[in-house]
């Protein structure tokens, strides 16, 4: 009689331990399945949702005072989640121009040219003022009219 229940007892250990095995086999595949979720979820964030919800912000908040605050009120009513509105403005302060300058600058106060729109991005067109004005010598040139020493034309 005792050997039967010993051999229970094997069977339960054995049966046990498949079942351990088994679980831990599918918390591999459950974590394997977050990872990959996880990273899906950033990609849709990178590509997809931050660039067409900068396109659509500059375009609604071009003349705004106060960027930061109305960028904020904007998401709140197109995001109703807080969780995804705050995974969003992480983002979006992060790759926003103008979030990151404190709101978009007006033509009239400097810039030369608007950023061009290719793929829903916004980029800047390339500046190099150094190799131009070597390649023209426009230094030079203001060095010698601002010089105090060439006489001016109306002496």
């Amino acid at each position: 009689m005792n050997t039967g229940w010993t051999h229970t007892q094997r069977d339960a250990r054995v049966a046990l331990e498949e079942r351990f095995r088994e679980s831990i086999s599918l918390l591999e595949n459950q974590a394997f399945e977050e990872k990959r979720l996880h990273w899906a979820r950033l990609h849709t964030l990178k590509e997809s949702v931050v660039p067409v919800l900068i396109n659509i912000i500059h375009q609604d908040l071009a003349y705004t005072e106060d960027y930061q605050t109305d960028l904020r009120r904007a998401l709140r009513r197109m995001t109703p989640s807080p969780s995804l509105r705050r995974m969003v403005l992480a983002r979006l302060a992060q790759d926003d121009p103008w979030y990151l300058a404190g709101g978009p600058a007006l033509l009239d106060v400097g810039d030369v040219a608007p950023p061009v729109s290719e793929a829903g991005v916004e980029i800047a067109p390339p500046v190099a003022p150094d190799l131009f004005s070597s390649l023209l010598g426009i230094d030079q040139l203001f060095n010698w009219a601002m010089d105090p020493s060439v006489p001016s034309l109306g002496e």
